[in-house]
């Protein structure tokens, strides 16, 4: 997986191991059958939160829990808890979420997310209900399966065919990528197709070009600290958000719109631990992930995830998208600081309907949540919480918003709030929110 998530600042791209078995510079073929056998696994489970409403739409319910508890503190800054918000993106998705409880928090309206002081021996959480609207997954599996096997069976669309609200996403490739990545990615695919890149769809270049860069080209290689694109072209190892940012500019350099998504995969059964310098993040039912969506007209955008296989077999929860890529060399440093002046276990949970209603359900009570906490955290008895009170419990709905741009502390690594945790300085992030977590048209 990737960044995005938790106490901020994330210089830690947790990446998400790839989901897929094929050998660096393996055929696309063979990936393809995998794919499909994943899928029908996967679908099973996935079955359990995706419901269809209609022909055209899949509804994702989910439940994401995130508390941290804090055993020592050198930082008296307020930070911010990864809050998932409601978002938009035409002809990709819609979610919505709404806050179930919050014990111990603030919401802040501008930033549009949880805030707290990071003390010693501090307790806090939030619950809250995500349904994320996406194109049925199988249809989308079913593009991508078209698109490898036969790159060229779609026409490709000149950049004026694309609606103004996509074009903002279209900008002029990193010169690195144009040089180097370029070629080699021509290379390849007039090996494996017998043909030239120029005579393909958008669609087959999108397709082929995640293939390439996620198994080809870049060896998937975890890192806690975000690599600029620089690096990872020099060193040709990476993982989920640094893959992503080098297959945002490849498509970008054939006209085609791309953004990095952040957030949460659900995988029922992955339970993964992460620490990053003195904390520890806990992820139930999947982790903190980056991948990328590209815009296809006539199709919208579609999920290139060939590693953890969000909106293609697992269900996403989304932290935020947008068309950044550059990774601030000091940022990092800040964040690492920050972990570096709290001792403290940050716990993420995701749920099914069936797996809240044994968890918790309905009403969501203080006990329930803070048993949840202790369980899930692996500790006892901490905060000595006491029954909730008009001053301890918040519960709020998370208002309407719009999404056109991510820019995560920077976008220190699209996954600062996905890979490190979600706890991120107000005091960077408390810019125009295409900076930050998110209000109005950015995220």
């Amino acid at each position: 997986m990737s960044s995005g998530g938790s106490i901020s600042s994330r210089p830690q791209s947790t990446s998400m191991k790839p989901m897929s078995v094929t050998k660096k510079g393996g055929s696309p073929f063979v990936f393809l059958t995998l794919m499909v056998i994943a899928f029908l696994l996967h679908s099973v489970l996935a079955s359990a939160v995706v419901a269809a409403v209609d022909r055209d739409v899949d509804r994702i319910t989910l439940y994401f829990f995130n508390g941290i508890v804090v055993y020592d503190s050198s930082t008296n800054k307020t930070l911010v808890l990864e809050t998932p918000a409601n978002l938009t993106l035409e002809e990709g998705f819609e979610q919505r979420v709404v806050t179930l409880l919050s014990y111990n928090l603030l919401f802040n309206e501008t930033l549009r997310a949880f805030t707290f002081n990071a003390t010693e021996g501090y307790v806090g959480f939030f619950v809250c209900r995500v349904e994320v609207y996406v194109r049925p997954m199988s249809q989308t599996l079913a593009l991508i399966k078209r698109a490898l096997r036969e790159p060229a069976s779609m026409p490709k669309p000149s950049s004026q065919e694309l609606p103004e609200v996509v074009r903002e996403y279209l900008r002029g490739p990193h010169p690195k990528v144009v040089e180097v990545v370029k070629p080699e990615y021509e290379k390849w695919f007039r090996k494996v197709y017998g043909r030239s890149v120029d005579e393909v769809g958008s669609l087959g270049v999108a397709a082929t070009a995640a293939y390439f860069a996620y198994f080809v080209y870049i060896e998937y290689d975890p890192s806690g600290i975000p690599r600029s694109i620089e690096q990872v072209i020099e060193s040709r190892q990476g993982d989920c958000d640094d893959m992503s940012r080098i297959l945002v500019e490849l498509l970008n350099a054939y006209e085609i719109p791309a953004i990095m998504v952040g957030g949460h995969t659900y995988i029922q059964g992955l339970n993964l631990t992460q620490p990053i310098e003195n904390v520890t993040y806990k992820y139930v039912n999947g982790g903190p992930h980056a991948f990328v969506m590209a815009y296809v007209p006539g199709e919208g955008w579609i999920s290139l995830d060939f590693l953890a296989r969000s909106l293609l077999a697992n269900p996403f929860v989304f932290e935020g998208y947008g068309r950044e890529t550059r990774v601030e060399g000091e940022l990092v440093e800040e964040v690492l600081r920050l972990h570096r002046s709290l001792n403290a276990t940050q716990a993420f949970v995701l749920m099914s309907e069936g797996e809240f209603e044994k968890m918790l359900g309905e009403p969501v009570t203080l006990g329930k949540a803070m048993r949840l906490f202790q369980q899930v955290a692996g500790v006892e008895g901490v905060g000595g919480l006491k029954e909730p009170t008009a001053t301890t419990l918040q519960v709020e709905e998370v208002a309407t918003t719009r999404s056109e741009a991510w820019q995560v502390l920077g976008f220190v690594a699209v996954l600062v709030p996905a890979v490190t945790a979600s706890a991120v300085l107000i005091k960077r992030i408390a810019l125009p929110r295409k900076h930050g977590l998110k209000t109005g048209k950015a995220y």
